[in-house]
C-alpha cells in the first residue's frame, strides 16, 4: 500500500525541514507549500531561489542555511534566511 507524504504530514510529531529549490523543475513549488502547511510544529520551509532539483549547490552558503535551519527547529536561533545571490 502507498501512502502520499502529504497524507502522513498531519501525524510526523518530530521537527520537519523542507528545502525546497526555487527553480525544481520536477517538483513545484506548491506541493512544498502544501506539504508544509499539513505538517505539525515546528516545521520549516526553505525555498533557496537558484536552486533546482538536487544539483549539487552545497557549498558553505548552504551549509550556513542548514545550520541555522536546524537551530531553529530546535529553538535555538532566529529563523534561517537563503543565500545571497551572487
Amino acid at each position: 500500500m502507498t501512502v502520499a507524504p502529504i497524507d502522513l504530514a498531519p501525524s510526523i510529531e518530530t521537527p520537519v525541514a523542507i528545502v525546497h529549490g526555487g527553480r525544481d523543475r520536477y517538483v513545484p513549488l506548491s506541493d512544498a507549500k502544501a506539504l508544509h502547511e499539513r505538517l505539525g510544529s515546528p516545521r520549516r520551509l526553505v525555498v533557496l531561489p537558484d536552486f533546482g532539483h538536487g544539483e549539487a549547490g552545497f557549498g558553505p552558503d548552504f551549509a550556513d542555511v542548514l545550520d541555522r535551519l536546524i537551530e531553529d527547529l530546535l529553538g535555538l536561533s532566529a529563523p534561517p534566511s537563503p543565500p545571497a545571490d551572487r
